[in-house]
């Protein structure tokens, strides 16, 4: 029931879109994971569900896995999380 954007860099950025998270802080069943241009929904601390670009298949997955792929694409982790309110 709450509205989000549609693009990650807006949704990562906005207020009304639940308290913002240190990328340090482990995540919560539902918070909101972003990455570069890439977001994810937590599962528990260490597991996420996520919409993957190439196969476009949505996938379970180590948290710390999709982290690990966009620092080697990129260069950088996570960048904030979101904790629904």
């Amino acid at each position: 029931g709450l509205r989000c954007l549609r693009d990650t860099p807006h949704q990562e950025n906005d207020e009304s879109l639940g308290q913002a998270l240190p990328p340090v802080t482990p995540p919560q069943y539902g918070d909101l994971i972003f990455w570069k241009g890439h977001v994810a929904i937590a599962l528990d601390a260490e597991t996420v569900i996520n919409a993957t670009g190439g196969p476009m298949l949505t996938v379970v997955e180590p948290l710390a896995a999709i982290d690990a792929r966009a620092k080697a694409e990129s260069g950088q982790g996570r960048t904030v999380g979101r904790r629904l309110l």
